[in-house]
């Protein structure tokens, strides 16, 4: 009886000890591109801007609904995992016609903590938009590491 005692406390205690290295996740696990809106004024000077949005969706099928009917200064995207590009629809509001975007990438996973697993980070190589309404493009920040940088900048 006081060896089943012994074993109990003993698999308590070895079981608790696994557990300290796995802790509750409380680090953001999803990284999103930021792209911001702006016109450009002359050659020089640009302003950011207010864009009425109808929705932004994905460009793959079924398109998912990523920002639905609102005003934008800038927005945040999440960037496919599984794939070297991702691609997006932007309408305008009072337009037919839509504009779209395509981001090439490469993919970093990097282990952030047991409890929180691994996080993608991503490096843009390469933006290509139509340009309905949109008049110009630049990154302005390749790695996309947190979603509290802007990365693309997209001119009406």
């Amino acid at each position: 009886m006081h060896f089943r005692l012994w074993i109990w406390a003993f698999l308590l205690l070895f079981i608790s000890a696994c557990n300290q290295d796995i802790n509750i996740c409380e680090q953001p696990t999803d990284v999103k591109l930021t792209i911001g809106l702006y016109h450009q004024i002359d050659s020089t000077q640009i302003v950011d801007t207010l864009l009425p949005i109808s929705f932004v969706k994905t460009l793959h099928q079924p398109p998912v609904v990523l920002i639905d009917s609102s005003l934008q200064q800038s927005f945040s995207l999440p960037l496919n995992q599984l794939a070297d590009s991702s691609g997006f629809i932007i309408q305008p509001n009072s337009s037919t016609i839509a504009d779209t975007i395509m981001i090439y990438y490469t993919r970093q996973p990097k282990l952030l903590s047991p409890g929180c697993g691994f996080v993608t980070f991503f490096q843009i190589d390469t933006l290509i938009t139509t340009f309905h309404h949109i008049d110009s493009s630049a990154i302005v920040n390749k790695s996309v590491i947190n979603v509290h940088t802007e990365h693309i900048r997209l001119f009406y």
